[in-house]
């Protein structure tokens, strides 16, 4: 604005655009402050969460830590009879059926 008015040859001592330059260095000043407050308060939030996460992961690295030297850990066969023994252990049987009559269980499947 100084320089445009400059070459406009427009007198910069003058109190009409003193007054004008202080406003506007004031306006200036004004959104300096909160580039560098909002500036300094993102740093802090940055360096907050990367404590958090640096705190994050050494607690995880402690658990792993805890799971291994909790051993000796031993490995167990299970075969599928195994499996299935304790999958079906919580299963119902089939119903009972020995005193139906051929007319109880219905008509035959005839895929």
């Amino acid at each position: 604005m100084e320089v445009e008015q400059a070459a406009d040859g427009i007198d910069l001592l003058d109190d009409t655009c003193n007054l004008c330059h202080e406003r506007l260095a004031r306006y200036k000043m004004r959104a300096e402050r909160s580039f560098y407050k909002a500036h300094r308060e993102i740093q802090d939030l940055q360096a907050e969460r990367r404590a958090q996460a640096k705190a994050e992961i050494e607690a995880q690295d402690e658990e792993d830590e805890a799971v291994r030297s909790a051993g000796p850990w031993t490995l167990e066969w299970v075969t599928d009879e195994d499996k299935a023994k304790n999958l079906n252990s919580d299963l119902p049987g089939p119903p009972d059926t020995s005193d139906a009559s051929p007319d109880d269980l219905g008509e035959p499947f005839a895929g």
